[in-house]
């Protein structure tokens, strides 16, 4: 079950190999950080029961820039999809310091169990997805960048998530610094470059 099945219409969890990721979906685009999808080349979505397959070469946009002095680099894909699955659109929206934002995403659980099939034991794993979110209290902002105070940290498997206005989505997460400091690309930069790929 996904977050389009509760009631949101933008956040979606992403598997990439043997890693996973989260993405937020935005009218007919899907947005993601690009190391999600660098990982292994190919991820996997489904939207209402439409299953993607999508390859790095399929991206609109897709950049895991080498890190700058500050730890801060673009990282971001976009894939356009066959479907308009919302009516959020990008804009260019610039928060500032001491704001209080959303961050939604997903927390991949994987459950062993063991198994007695007929005096045969063996493991099997329950996967399931967590629906998580948390207050995200803007500390600073870094050029393209929007460091957050997080109400929960978020751990590794959550890059790609959005981070959320109201209705507009604000920016996805590149990364996390001690416990629960995240810093999130914002949506605005990851515009421009969609923009200068597509003219």
């Amino acid at each position: 079950m996904g977050l389009f099945d509760k009631g949101y219409d933008f956040a979606i969890p992403i598997t990439s190999g043997c890693y996973d990721g989260n993405g937020v979906v935005v009218g007919d685009l899907l947005i993601t950080a690009g190391h999600v999808v660098n990982k292994d080349g190919t991820i996997h979505i489904t939207i209402k029961g439409d299953a993607y397959s999508l390859n790095r070469n399929d991206a609109i946009v897709c950049l895991e820039e080498k890190s700058n002095e500050e730890g801060l680099f673009n990282d971001c894909a976009v894939y356009k999809l066959n479907n308009r699955y919302n009516h959020l659109t990008i804009e260019n929206y610039i928060p500032t310091v001491g704001e209080v934002l959303q961050s939604v995403s997903y927390k991949h659980i994987v459950e062993m169990q063991a198994t007695d099939c007929i005096g045969f034991f063996g493991t099997q794993y329950k996967e399931s997805y967590e629906l998580c979110t948390s207050r995200a209290t803007i500390v600073d902002i870094i050029g393209n960048f929007i460091i957050c105070e997080m109400d929960e940290p978020l751990e590794e498997g959550r890059s790609g998530s959005p981070l959320i206005c109201g209705d507009k989505v604000v920016g996805i997460l590149h990364g996390g610094i001690e416990g629960k400091m995240c810093i999130f690309q914002s949506i605005a930069s990851i515009q421009q470059r969609i923009l200068q790929n597509q003219s």
